[in-house]
Order: structure tokens, then C-alpha cells, then sequence
């Protein structure tokens, strides 16, 4: 019987994302998930596979940005400093929707937004096909 388990995820990034490559060679784009719940916050370190399009998007990825995240969620555990185990929850995301205002902007890239957002002309009539 096939399994199945997808997880959305809306949060705040904990810290700017940055690329990492596995000892494989794989490439992913890193970042720690703030999510509030009813019992506080819930802490989840987020992999995104990196390729062209992340690529795009990781400028945007900054702490306290906004985003829904959508994949799998993984189950592990680590030992901390002190020698005791630690359970961890991974995302391993297929996609990242960035939320929030549509004027949040990278870090010195005020042009891009100039570029993202389309020019409109309310003065104009436009005509409708039928």
C-alpha cells in the first residue's frame, strides 16, 4: 500500500538561508522554521534541494521573512552539548511560497522590486473579450 504524508508549514525564518553542499554533493538551501502553535513555538530546520529557481528565491530567504513551506517531515535525534539526546524535527521541502508584503526586498535590491512589480495605468480602458 503506498504512503503518503505532506506537511504545510507557515513560519518565520529563524536565520538568513545559506547553501550547503552533503557529502554526496548534493547542494540544499538551508534555513531554520519558526512555527507558532497553541503551545508556543516550534523550531524546524528546513532543506530546501537547491537548482536554478531556489537560486532565485534564496536572496528573498532572510530571517523573520514569512514563507509556507511544503514537503516532508523527518524525525531524529541528536546528542547535544550536554551528552543528552535531543529529538529534531527536518523539512524537507518540494517548494517555498514567500508570504508577507510584497515590498519585503533583499538587502540592497530595491531595483528588483521595481522590476517585479508591473506597471499599471488606471487611466487606460481596457475592453473585455466578450
Amino acid at each position: 500500500m503506498p504512503r503518503f504524508l505532506k506537511v504545510f508549514a507557515i513560519g518565520r525564518l529563524g536565520r538568513n538561508a545559506e547553501i550547503v553542499t552533503t557529502q554526496n554533493g548534493n547542494e540544499f538551501i538551508k534555513f531554520s522554521l519558526a512555527v507558532d502553535t497553541r503551545n508556543g513555538t516550534s523550531w524546524y530546520s528546513c532543506m530546501l534541494r537547491h537548482n536554478t529557481y531556489h537560486q532565485n528565491v534564496l536572496p528573498y530567504l532572510q530571517k523573520g521573512k514569512q514563507i509556507l513551506a511544503e514537503g516532508e517531515l523527518e524525525a531524529t535525534a541528536f546528542i547535544d552539548q550536554t551528552g543528552n539526546p535531543r529529538p529534531s524535527l527536518t523539512l524537507w521541502l518540494d517548494s517555498v511560497t514567500l508570504l508577507g508584503s510584497p515590498n519585503d526586498t533583499p538587502t540592497g535590491d530595491a531595483d528588483l522590486q521595481q522590476h517585479l512589480t508591473p506597471e499599471y495605468n488606471q487611466d487606460e480602458d481596457y475592453e473585455l473579450p466578450f
